[in-house]
């Protein structure tokens, strides 16, 4: 699991955090230029007064290197007295990490998401949304081979640059046919530049909105998302499933139509890879607990030498609810507004998979053992009731037109809880380390070793 942009820049004059920029202030520029609809040379970032800051605190974090800036700017040679802060992503600089990540295609695969389905920068004036400006340049993605994209710039917006915002367009057009009032933006942090090749460097380069400066929170992974975070998260991810699904439905194949969603080969190969490295730190950290969690790891053993066989058969999606996922859906990847807003981030391992994935990784990893014991159906119910209702706002009768029921869900949340809890197990350094999480972690798998999660398909493999 990746951790999320999610904290705020530490305040302008707290040099002992600052580090160097992780873009140059010249290609800033033109970031900045683009935005503003102003050509490239009346854009001037001033260097010295631009400060970049750790964004996230997180050791763990190994899919990205993400940073605050806070940029300064002048407009024509005006003093530089403009500003926006953003988050900036590029690679992990650990090698690593970095390998992982490039082998991985994380980084590609989450542009081609911003580039494709994200939306549209609220710094842009409702008349540069609407009207083609000679001074906005559009960026392009041409793929040169399987890991490479290069970004070009036209020199006016295209009549199909809306075109790249199919899911909130989708959304406008039906509920307007239907004289419903529009929903309000995409649970997605707005992206201002998303690239390889970006600053010079043959490399990705994410530049998001900086949530944490409109009064948006990260949940506290140590205490677990409280019942109205994990409401507002499954909301959020409903409302990502239901409008895919619709795509899908009206136009025509998902993977076709975005052919850099995670693959169920590669994605397998992936997360097999993680498995096997936190796997042993897991039976370390059982064993240390005393005898009785013997069997445990015993049954986790077993469960190692078929994994690829497990991930491999769950990712696949299951028709015809496949659908649009995010894959590494859980707190750290989550921000909350103060209007019962939840944005998700963190897209390098979106899927074309089932949407229960997402939902069990949720109630897995980000729930205290409380919350998840006490209230797990009943967030089940929050989601399914969002899901078929933003369904049926677009045209989708999910029970009646897909023959799909509570009790389907129900049946594919015990399949995706395996699954999630191996995505768990991948990432297990996250819980280690601190007397609450780890408690969790234990509170976890004796459960789930306790409803048969493990053994039932164990058995299903054999036979």
């Amino acid at each position: 699991m990746s951790s999320a942009a999610a904290s705020a820049a530490a305040d302008d004059d707290d040099e002992h955090q600052r580090q160097p920029l992780p873009a140059d202030p010249d290609w800033l520029s033109g970031v900045i230029s683009r935005l503003i609809g102003r050509p490239q040379d009346a854009v001037t970032v001033i260097g010295d007064r631009t400060i970049a800051t750790p964004a996230v605190s997180d050791p763990h974090n190994v899919l990205s290197s993400i940073m605050a800036v806070h940029i300064v700017y002048a407009v024509d040679g005006v003093p530089g007295t403009d500003s926006l802060d953003v988050v900036i992503k590029s690679l992990p600089q650990e090698p690593y990490s970095r390998a992982f990540v490039l082998e991985a295609q994380f980084d590609y695969r989450e542009v081609h998401f911003y580039n494709t389905v994200g939306p549209i920068p609220s710094i842009l004036t409702p008349e540069l949304h609407t009207k083609t400006s000679s001074t906005f340049a559009e960026s392009s993605i041409i793929e040169c081979d399987a890991n490479v994209i290069e970004i070009r710039y036209s020199s006016s917006i295209s009549e199909d640059w809306h075109v790249l915002f199919e899911l909130r367009n989708l959304e406008e057009n039906v509920l307007t046919k239907q004289g419903r009032s529009a929903i309000g933006d995409m649970p997605v942090a707005q992206c201002y530049f998303a690239g390889m090749s970006a600053s010079g460097k043959d490399e990705s380069m994410l530049v998001l909105e900086n949530l944490s400066k409109r009064g948006y929170t990260a949940a506290n992974f140590s205490t677990g998302l409280t019942y109205t975070e994990a409401k507002l998260a499954l909301r959020s991810i409903a409302r990502i499933h239901a409008t895919s699904l619709a795509l899908k439905l009206k136009h025509g194949p998902l993977t076709e139509r975005w052919p850099f969603l995670f693959q169920t080969s590669r994605a397998t190969l992936s997360y097999q890879a993680l498995v096997e490295r936190g796997m042993p730190q897991l039976h370390v950290f059982l064993r240390s607990k005393g005898p009785q969690y013997d069997t445990l790891i015993n049954t986790l053993r077993s469960l190692c030498r078929v994994t690829k066989q497990i991930i491999g058969s769950l990712m696949i999606p299951k028709e015809p609810m496949g659908l649009m996922t995010h894959t590494d859906f859980w707190c750290n990847n989550l921000m909350f507004g103060e209007q019962d807003q939840c944005v998700i981030l963190d897209w390098q391992m979106i899927s074309y998979s089932r949407p229960t994935n997402d939902v069990a990784l949720l109630l897995v990893s980000s729930l205290s053992t409380e919350t998840r014991r006490n209230h797990s159906n009943e967030l089940v119910d929050i989601y399914w009731e969002a899901l078929t209702t933003h369904a049926n706002k677009l045209g989708v009768d999910i029970e009646g037109q897909l023959e799909y029921s509570r009790y389907d869900l129900d049946e594919d949340m015990k399949e995706s809880k395996l699954l999630a809890v191996l995505l768990c197990i991948g990432s297990v350094d996250v819980a280690l380390g601190n007397e609450e999480t780890e408690q969790r972690l234990l509170d976890l798998l004796t459960d789930l070793q306790a409803e048969e999660i493990f053994n039932r398909y164990l058995t299903e493999i054999s036979a």
